[in-house]
């Protein structure tokens, strides 16, 4: 599985949003993953030294992470601005957990296993 080569930028303070999509090549080819049976995401977000700085879970933070609108198309929303979240530069490794993976499933761009994310202070 892969996510899309994006960086995200969120605003302290405010409910912006950005769409995260994640696919999957098989055989060469491919599709957006499917979401249907996510029952959690989290999100580890690493700072500049590879430490892990915050962490956010669906379970604690519904608002902050929702696969609900498109989950057949890949798309994760994302409103990291309302979580509190140092300003800073972040790579961040999104776990999805579902009854098949009860332990989680990390989804990796390639052979990195992150995305990059920006919060700023206004």
């Amino acid at each position: 599985m892969a996510c899309s080569n994006v960086d995200l930028v969120f605003i302290n303070g405010y409910s912006n949003t950005e769409t995260l999509v994640v696919g999957e090549k098989k055989n060469g080819v491919v599709s957006e993953f499917d979401f249907t049976a996510t029952t959690r995401i989290v999100l580890e977000l690493y700072d500049t030294a590879d430490v892990l700085a915050d962490t956010i879970d669906s379970n604690t933070s519904p608002l902050a992470i929702d696969w609900s609108a498109n989950p057949t198309m890949g798309e994760v929303v994302l409103a990291l601005g309302i979580e509190g979240i140092v300003a800073g530069l972040y790579s961040v490794r999104l776990i999805q957990y579902s009854p098949t993976k009860p332990s989680g499933e990390i989804i990796d761009r390639g052979d990195i296993y992150t995305f990059d994310v920006e919060v700023k202070d206004v």
